[in-house]
């Protein structure tokens, strides 16, 4: 049996199957290994997998099995460009033809392995395809769960045929040239920034803007509005560019590149945190600030909207990744251009009345000394974090009971949508009827109640939980994100004269604090669902039963503490007792003026303003 395979191999050894790894560059796993947990290009994906359909076409047609495919026997040639499998007589083995169907399919099988590893950057079983990062092609996926299946009925020729196969290798770089193979001979990491955990990157915002927000907040309340959009727009382009730039950096120093971009942008949000309501009380009348802040704060959440939807759409594979960053540069360096352009025009047009430069630490004690502002501090500054976690931490929570990715992502949407259309209505009511307090509570408590609520009916399942989610959502997202500008304007009408980047900028710098507190909450108070619980029959967490990475969690404690906290949050804001002293203000120097007016008219001295002295 032995001879008769060895005599196979070597009539077959001179195209896709190797004996020796003599004439080799480099294993597949150690590309692999030197890649990272990345996904490989699609294009390169499909040529490895074309080229060892190829070298299993001609074992199974000399009736010779493999039985050991893996990334471990797969190579990359010197002189040809294309992959090898490496045979030996010590696993390969002849067969009988009534017998070949079911071992084909168990090479068929390994081989599936092969393809889930280059598509996700991660063995079977240790990750979710739905969950991660990157944008990993559907197609090839199920590809992959089909031919791993080991009940793979259809031939070898049908995976070269396969769309996933077919369509990347016609494209013109899935042609392993020798300029190719010479850089896959020193891969790295082509496509994705780095090596290192992706997750870093989002983290960057939180960890450079709470130091960094009260210097923000200092520099925003002695510049001024345009130097504040200067100093927004400045570190937010650059940092921009250097992302763009980290393409075409060398490999070694690309996550690095990447990194020193995201972290430079970063230092741009302690100056947009606090804008909507210096603009707002800046430039706009008594009657248009609430929905001048709404404005700006929604901004905010729309652009997350607007990102979510167009960024897939610009990446459709690990190479993609360029074009999106080359166009955020675009965008940004466009919004430097504007600022610059409208910062030079004129002079500024703020409210002379509020023209006065705030000393910091002045507005600093007045915002501390003031209960009801503190009142605020908390409440809004914790239901701004309740909210961020609750958007975070969506999918994870709703999963164990059966809620896929899809359903997740529709309640984000909704809860954004919502709240984008719940903002402008008590923007424009809160304007008109100055109920800044009536609004505030009723906002708050409603908000209160539906996140507490929302968060336990992701137990439950079927066209009850689905429905509720997706009112509550509703609700969540159009009464909570109308707290945030209508809470802001009464926080400055609190603390008037203070600064309104002060008072407006610790508010949203303490909601990234909560934001922290209840994500780690929800990470430190979860634990793995028991074996014998029934939601390990709906869950879809995982993509198989052997994904211990993301093992679906009951989340029952840290849903109490939260609850518990929010219901402190509702309770609190019945304690507000908040004086309009700004509109107060307004009030008096309006009448004063319309009072000179008058005097001056009928010939009486000028009344001078009791403010002035």
């Amino acid at each position: 049996m032995l001879c008769l395979v060895r005599k196979d191999l070597r009539k077959i050894s001179t195209s896709y199957v190797i004996t020796s790894t003599q004439n080799t560059e480099k294993s597949l796993s150690r590309y692999l290994e030197e890649y990272g947990n990345f996904p490989l290009p699609d294009w390169m994906t499909a040529a490895i997998i074309r080229d060892i359909s190829n070298a299993l076409i001609q074992l199974h047609s000399n009736q010779v099995i493999h039985r050991a495919i893996s990334i471990d026997k797969i190579f990359l040639m010197k002189n040809e460009p294309s992959f090898c499998l490496l045979t030996s007589r010590a696993h390969a083995r002849k067969i009988n033809s009534h017998k070949l169907m079911e071992s084909r399919a168990e090479d068929i099988s390994l081989l599936g392995n092969v393809l889930f590893r280059c598509l996700t950057g991660h063995e079977f079983g240790s990750i979710n395809p739905l969950n991660t990062p990157f944008t990993i092609s559907n197609e090839g996926i199920i590809l992959a769960q089909k031919m791993m299946a080991r009940k793979f009925s259809e031939s070898v020729q049908y995976i070269i045929n396969h769309p996933f196969i077919a369509d990347n290798t016609k494209m013109p770089t899935a042609r392993v040239d020798d300029d190719d193979r010479l850089k896959m001979v020193h891969l790295k990491r082509e496509d994705e920034p780095g090596r290192n955990d992706p997750r870093i990157l989002s983290a960057v915002y939180l960890l450079v803007s709470v130091p960094f927000g009260l210097c923000g907040i200092w520099l925003g309340s002695v510049s001024g509005v345009k130097r504040s959009l200067v100093m927004a727009a400045l570190p937010n382009a650059f940092g921009a560019l250097i992302r763009a730039y980290s393409h075409m950096s060398h490999d070694e120093y690309r996550y690095y590149s990447v990194i020193c971009g995201q972290t430079l942008a970063a230092f741009s949000y302690p100056f947009i945190m606090f804008l909507p309501s210096k603009v707002s009380d800046s430039y706009f009348p008594p009657s248009e600030r609430t929905l001048a802040t709404t404005i700006g704060i929604m901004s905010n959440p729309f652009g997350i909207l607007t990102a979510n939807f167009f960024a897939p759409l610009l990446v459709q594979s690990s190479q993609d990744i360029a074009v999106l960053n080359n166009s955020l540069c675009v965008l940004c360096v466009g919004v430097l251009a504007l600022v610059f352009f409208f910062s030079c025009r004129g002079q500024s047009s703020e409210n002379k009345s509020e023209s006065k430069e705030k000393q910091y630490l002045i507005s600093f004690k007045t915002c501390f000394t003031n209960i009801n502002y503190i009142i605020l501090f908390v409440i809004l500054g914790g239901g701004i974090g309740m909210f961020n976690s609750l958007y975070t931490m969506m999918f994870e929570m709703m999963c164990p009971s059966g809620y896929s990715n899809h359903m997740a992502g529709w309640c984000a949407v909704i809860m954004i949508s919502s709240g984008i259309v719940g903002s402008f209505v008590a923007g424009v009511v809160v304007d008109k009827k100055k109920c800044y307090k009536a609004a505030m509570m009723l906002l708050m408590i409603v908000a209160v109640t539906a996140g507490t609520v929302f968060i336990w009916t992701t137990k439950l399942q079927g066209i009850e939980g689905t429905i509720g989610l997706l009112m509550l959502a509703f609700i969540l997202g159009c009464c909570g994100l109308a707290t945030y500008p209508v809470g802001l304007e009464l926080a400055l009408e609190c603390t008037y004269p203070a600064s309104p980047e002060v008072s407006s900028g610790l508010i949203v710098l303490f909601g990234q604090v909560f934001s922290l507190f209840f994500i780690t909450i929800l990470k430190l108070y979860s634990y793995k669902v028991d074996e014998n619980d029934y939601r390990l029959k709906i869950e879809a967490c995982r993509a198989t039963s052997d994904d211990d990475k993301n093992y679906p969690k009951d989340y029952t404690v840290a849903f109490i503490i939260i609850s518990c906290v929010a219901s402190m949050f509702a309770v609190l804001v019945i304690f507000l007792r908040p004086e309009y002293k700004r509109s107060d203000s307004e009030k008096k120097q309006t009448y004063l003026a319309s009072q000179t007016i008058e005097f001056e008219r009928k010939g009486f001295p000028p009344i001078e303003n009791p403010a002035s002295h």
